[in-house]
């Protein structure tokens, strides 16, 4: 049985597909989007999203991004913005961009 369900398992969205799948379409609906309250809490709001949804974000990461949303852009981050730049942070997408040359930071600098 693990050999049927290890060649009809899919790693990326971690389900068993027992035959093709012949459509995207799906009875699920997307969560909210939810406003992070980084301006009336600062760093704790940060802090909570990270602990809740497992961003991977370390000490430099809670004080860069938190004086970025409170200092420069002057607004709260959405709960996407953060999925976003924890998946950009991580090493393999971070390496693959520095060597294309982009930036997450340049959202940042003025």
């Amino acid at each position: 049985m693990q050999t049927i369900t290890n060649a009809l398992y899919d790693r990326m969205t971690e389900c068993v597909y027992p035959e093709p799948l012949r459509t995207f379409r799906t009875e699920l609906s997307p969560e909210p989007v939810q406003v992070i309250p980084v301006l009336a809490e600062g760093r704790k709001a940060l802090e909570a999203i990270n602990n809740a949804r497992g961003l991977g974000f370390d000490d430099w990461d809670l004080d860069f991004y938190t004086a970025a949303f409170r200092d420069q852009l002057r607004r709260d981050p959405t709960d996407v913005e953060l999925f976003d730049i924890g998946e950009f942070d991580c090493n393999h997408i971070a390496n693959v961009h520095a060597c294309m040359n982009a930036s997450l930071c340049s959202a940042f600098t003025k």
